[in-house]
């Protein structure tokens, strides 16, 4: 983080930004160093445990999910990094050990996304302190997006025959964004903060 306060006081001088400005640019570089952080920790966690492609399904549908419904996360980026790395390696773990039969693909197609339609209907976009949503219109639209996001994925699971672990593995991932919408979500994440700011 050295790095960012250092790049941080660079931009202010050059750019002679306040500190309300500094706080804002603060925020988007520390969230986007710590999801390529995140990004990277799960890869190679991945490769490790032999996990690497159910990984990077559950990745790839929680982040456009999350970028759109928002949600709970950690206040320190180390807390970020952990438990999105921890939760994703073991959803992909899940997705592998829980056997799925052929026969509850319907299931499995609709029954995750249908959920979580109902929780982004009423809980997105889910915003924090640090970036609140005030512009009633931009929320509208973001919850709108999230609920074609999730119509988008059954579309695609419903009609392209995607193999079962595919299906399994983001609908592990659309449900984990979506517990992380709701009060509950945020109060888990709450209980496990003080974990990573000692």
């Amino acid at each position: 983080m050295k790095l960012i306060e250092l790049f941080l006081i660079y931009l202010s001088n050059e750019l002679n930004l306040n500190e309300s400005q500094r706080d804002i640019i603060r925020y988007g570089v520390e969230t986007i160093a710590s999801t390529l952080q995140g990004i990277l920790a799960v890869i190679i966690t991945s490769l490790l445990l032999n996990l690497f492609y159910e990984a990077m399904v559950i990745l790839f549908v929680i982040m456009i999910y999350r970028k759109l419904s928002g949600g709970a996360h950690c206040i320190s980026s180390l807390g970020c990094v952990v438990v999105g790395t921890t939760s994703v390696i073991v959803l992909a773990f899940l997705s592998i050990r829980i056997p799925v039969s052929l026969q509850y693909q319907l299931l499995l197609t609709l029954f995750p996304p249908l959920i979580a339609l109902v929780i982004t209907y009423f809980y997105a976009p889910a915003d924090v302190p640090e970036k609140p949503i005030n512009n009633q219109r931009q929320r509208t639209a973001l919850r709108t997006l999230s609920i074609i996001c999730l119509c988008i994925w059954t579309a695609t699971v419903a009609l392209a025959k995607l193999p079962v672990w595919i299906i399994y593995a983001g609908s592990l991932g659309i449900l984990w964004q979506a517990f992380l919408l709701t009060p509950a979500g945020f109060s888990f994440i709450k209980k496990i903060n003080p974990i990573f700011s000692r």
